[in-house]
């Protein structure tokens, strides 16, 4: 049996408390899998992704990450708990914090997070934020947080 990363039940969303956003999605991903999704604009799948990464809260449904329920009616697991990385259309930056601050914000609590952040500068030649590499920046950051759960995996 393969070991589900990602489950969601039957999950709804609102913006306005009527007009649903999103209206019992089902979805299960499997380690290992790749999955995309698509659709039209307005179809719902940045509302998916940000409940997935916690920026919203469902209507109603569940959803697991690795087994662990992050999201429901009852139960909430804050963003930053999650262990995920969300590469944004926006440029969701702190503005009061360092290029550092931002990549390390997710792993501010890992004690080799200094070592992985000077890793990921160096391997993506960051050393300022120019427009240019905003992408690459989002990724970094994200990247993190996957580096995060692989080094305590390991």
């Amino acid at each position: 049996m393969s070991n589900l990363v990602l489950q969601i039940k039957n999950l709804s969303h609102t913006y306005n408390g009527t007009d649903l956003s999103l209206n019992k999605i089902n979805l299960e991903i499997k380690e290992g899998e790749k999955v995309s999704i698509l659709g039209n604009s307005g179809s719902g799948k940045s509302t998916l992704l940000r409940l997935i990464a916690g920026f919203e809260s469902p209507q109603s449904g569940k959803i697991f990450i690795n087994g662990l329920e992050v999201s429901s009616k009852t139960s909430f697991l804050l963003p930053e708990k999650r262990n995920l990385g969300l590469v944004v259309q926006e440029k969701a930056l702190f503005p009061h914090m360092t290029i550092y601050q931002n990549i390390c914000f997710g792993i501010r609590k890992v004690p080799e997070k200094d070592k992985i952040v000077n890793e990921l500068l160096d391997l993506f030649k960051i050393d300022k934020l120019v427009l240019g590499n905003f992408c690459i920046f989002y990724i970094v950051k994200c990247l993190t947080n996957f580096l995060k759960v692989k080094s305590h995996c390991s």
